[in-house]
């Protein structure tokens, strides 16, 4: 059975890779598609996932959509917060890529998992010296 599943992620993995853009015969008949059933993300994914079955490689629609289901799952308990050692709590950030961070940084946005330090000194008033200056050399006696 595990051999089984890991077969079928690997379809799975090969369809959500596949270049559907780049294929001139699926943007013909899905253009098609979309004229008649309306343009719906659900419509164009069963579009995509018949075309791949028929003229690629064979694909369970059901066993995809668990399989894509249970990725989505595990991608959000990423993003939960988790307990360190010392018992803070963190926010895992999201993988972004490089091009994305100068995005943002550019656009002025604040850039997830980066901690926001406050560009002033400390108010308080600071404390005496505890401990005793120490004698240079030269001030031997």
């Amino acid at each position: 059975m595990s051999t089984e599943t890991s077969t079928d992620t690997k379809v799975f993995e090969a369809f959500e890779k596949y270049d559907f853009d780049a294929d001139e015969k699926f943007k013909a008949g899905a253009a098609s598609i979309i004229a008649k059933e309306g343009g719906g993300d659900d419509v164009l994914l069963k579009a995509k996932l018949y075309y791949y079955a028929r003229f690629v490689e064979a694909i369970d629609f059901d066993a995809y959509q668990s399989w894509k289901n249970e990725d989505e799952d595990a991608q959000a308990k990423e993003k939960e917060p988790t307990t360190t050692a010392m018992g803070d709590t963190v926010t895992i950030p999201p993988k972004l890529t490089f091009q994305q961070v100068v995005d943002m940084i550019e656009s002025g946005q604040e850039v997830p998992g980066i901690r926001q330090i406050p560009n002033k000194l400390n108010e308080g008033t600071p404390s005496e010296a505890k401990m005793t200056v120490r004698r240079k050399p030269w001030e031997n006696e």
